[in-house]
């Protein structure tokens, strides 16, 4: 009964560290760029990266796909490269 409880705690540990998530998360990092606004009374600077397919606005997770995101930040007058 020892063995049998030891080798499933054995498993479980196996298991979880297994699974345990990556440094990135599990996901693949594919490219970013800068995009940039001047106003007249300043400017905005941010990096939009394409994570699976998903734009990172500043590192924050739009759920927006990556080129619906930069095309639409275009529109509003950023300069994205």
């Amino acid at each position: 009964m020892k063995k049998l409880i030891l080798s499933v705690a054995v498993l479980a540990i196996m298991t979880v560290a297994a699974c345990s998530s990556d440094d990135d998360g599990g996901k693949s990092k594919e490219g970013c760029v800068t995009c940039s606004i001047t106003f007249e009374d300043g400017s905005n600077t941010k990096e939009v990266c394409n994570v699976d397919g998903i734009a990172f606005d500043d590192g924050d997770d739009t759920g927006v796909d990556y080129d619906d995101y930069v095309a639409g930040q275009e529109s509003l007058g950023y300069n994205c490269n």
